[in-house]
């Protein structure tokens, strides 16, 4: 079945069933049979998605539509010359946190000698009388002794964002992208007004920023960042609060951009699992309604999000809002696959002002030719930047692992069998997820496994992130077994 022969401009007929627009066939089920997995679904008309359509759209050689103009405009998708394949991948994370010091001459308390002890600011004998020279003095101290601790890891680099400042002539960030872990100020991460030691301790808020790693080379990538969290641990009195996030950047080892098939599909995989995955976000944390950093919701805060509620009709029939649901899922997927360019593109997937320029999942990098030129030093990566309040290097580790296995089902340009109606690795989680999606838009614990199984990530890695989830779920203020994942703040900070 071609694009063409579908009447977008039907969806929006209440007198036209839905099933009459998009063909729907139970394929889930059936694609997962022949994987040899469990069926998840009971009866003909359980599953939601056509998988002859939904190949169609993901086809280079096929036609793409422009929904926002009712009827199918169609246009070819055209292949690009690159090809990502997932040896093409490089990893990198960003870890914030604070470290706490302790003023000269304080009392130690218990808390002072838990392993690793808060070690003393020998400069600053009265946290509440540093002066801002004071404080600087010892954000360098903090930062290059976090240097030293990761260059004592085997085979590893640091380098601090004073030293840089030292070096004889100045280098950018991106000269150490390949080679070097970076330590430098955090611009979210604070201490809670609910700690003990608030007001009487100095505070040093760290982003550690590390190389590009290898996708492919997951035991040895693994073993790298675990060896830098537990020298980290082991060294210095590492806290953690709703103000810190693990960011995850995923993007080519030689520095290109991902081609736009390859990020259209990474698109429309972000949208649909965003509910999802988002539901490690703790309902109770100040920072749920991202006060403090930038992670906004896509299916919030993007322009896409914008177009697709002008199209909602605000008082549409109980009965059929399940049938606006699919509509509108479709149309994000339609509308993602139709921009003709990374910038169209970058445009869709960010917000209108500076606080929704980098959402949870951040494609700011595609649209830095309309930046100006302090600001094109973005890296040419696509990141995840809403996992908040950890530095347990098995939460790390399993959330990378997610991360990067949506973005390696995204891929296009792989060669495949003349035979093979679709891309397996993408066309699983992406049933799956709009099964789910258009069932009911706020997810459970099971829809995260069984992405998670679409995904091939394996138990032990998303374990503690499930764990995580589980805990968010029972903190919810929504009904028994759902996320809360909502975004209701009109006045995040600059962060």
């Amino acid at each position: 079945m071609q694009l063409a022969n579908i009447h977008i401009a039907n969806l929006d007929r209440d007198r036209t069933p839905y099933e009459e627009c998009f063909p729907w066939r139970p394929l889930c089920d059936e694609a997962r049979v022949n994987r040899g997995e469990k069926t998840r679904t009971s009866g003909a008309t359980e599953s939601l998605a056509s998988l002859e359509y939904l190949t169609s759209l993901f086809d280079a050689s096929t036609v793409a539509a422009t929904p926002h103009e009712c009827v199918p405009v169609v246009k070819a998708i055209q292949a690009e010359g690159q090809v990502d394949r997932p040896e093409d991948l490089s990893v990198a994370v960003e870890f914030k946190f604070l470290v706490p010091y302790r003023p000269h001459g304080a009392a130690e308390t218990d808390d002072c000698r838990r392993h690793p002890p808060v070690a003393t600011a020998d400069m600053i004998s009265n946290a509440a009388t540093a002066t801002d020279a004071d404080r600087q003095r010892l954000q360098d101290h903090a930062f290059r002794a976090i240097a030293a601790t990761i260059r004592a890891c085997d085979g590893q680099d640091a380098i601090s964002s004073h030293e840089m400042q030292q070096l004889p002539q100045s280098q950018p960030l991106s000269a150490y992208w390949a080679t070097h872990w970076l330590v430098k100020r955090s611009n979210s991460a604070e201490p809670s007004p609910a700690h003990p030691h608030y007001g009487d301790w100095l505070w040093v808020p760290v982003e550690i920023n590390s190389p590009k790693l290898s996708w492919t080379d997951r035991e040895g990538t693994s073993e790298t960042i675990r060896a830098v969290v537990r020298a980290l641990h082991a060294g210095h009195r590492v806290e953690t609060n709703y103000s810190c996030e693990v960011h995850v950047h995923m993007g080519r080892r030689d520095g290109r951009r991902l081609s736009l098939p390859s990020l259209q599909r990474l698109a429309v995989l972000c949208w649909l699992a965003e509910p999802v995955l988002r539901g490690v976000k703790d309902p109770r944390s100040p920072n749920f309604v991202h006060k403090y950093t930038w992670s906004s919701p896509l299916r919030e805060r993007s322009r896409l999000a914008s177009e697709l509620r002008s199209k909602q009709h605000p008082n549409i029939a109980e009965h059929r809002q399940q049938q606006q649901q699919q509509t509108s899922e479709l149309r994000a997927i339609c509308r993602i696959l139709a921009s003709r360019s990374h910038v169209e593109l970058g445009r869709l997937m960010t917000g209108d002002g500076r606080p929704y320029r980098r959402l949870g999942f951040n494609f700011y990098s595609l649209v830095k030719e309309t930046l100006n030129e302090a600001d094109r030093t973005e890296l040419e990566t696509v990141e995840c930047r809403f996992l908040e309040g950890t530095m347990a290097e098995d939460v790390i580790l399993g959330w990378l692992q997610i991360f990067g296995s949506l973005v390696q089902s995204a891929l296009a340009g792989v060669p495949r069998q003349e035979d093979a109606a679709v891309q397996p690795d993408l066309m699983l989680p992406l049933l799956g997820l709009l099964e789910q999606t258009c069932r009911c838009p706020t997810a459970t614990t099971d829809t995260f496994v069984h992405l998670m199984e679409d995904l091939g990530v394996g138990r032990s890695s998303f374990a503690p992130v499930l764990a995580i989830i589980h805990r968010a779920r029972r903190m919810s203020t929504g009904a028994e077994g759902l996320l809360v994942t909502g975004d209701n703040s009109l006045r995040p900070q600059l962060r």
